[in-house]
């Protein structure tokens, strides 16, 4: 199972961790727009803290579309390439051990110079 949005999955980290839920969460920065947003967290420059940040540290596995996340230092660079790829495919019970390489010259996976 898996849960798409969740702007306030952080609020039930503890529990979602103990079922084993995945999160994917869309978009990367929610703003309090409307009620049923109230209880978003929209992350830095508002917040410390981000939705990403909480789960993460309870244990969720996270899944994220985007190469960029500005997480005070709790999201590294595995993590965040996890969250854009073997996250999602956990999340959506795919199998995703396949063994691919893939190689790059001049920069990293998310460099606009690789």
């Amino acid at each position: 199972m898996a849960f798409t949005g969740a702007f306030e999955a952080h609020l039930l980290a503890t529990d979602i961790t103990q079922a084993g839920v995945s999160v994917v969460i869309a978009p990367r920065k929610p703003f309090p727009a409307t009620f049923e947003m109230r209880r978003s967290i929209p992350g830095s420059p508002l917040t410390q803290d981000s939705s990403f940040t909480i789960l993460l540290k309870h244990g969720v596995n996270v899944g994220i579309g985007i190469e960029q996340v500005n997480s005070a230092g709790v999201i590294y660079r595995a993590t965040m390439h996890a969250m854009a790829s073997t996250n999602i495919d956990h999340a959506l019970g795919l199998d995703s051990r396949t063994e691919e390489l893939v190689a790059y010259r001049g920069g990293r996976v998310f460099d606009m110079a690789s």
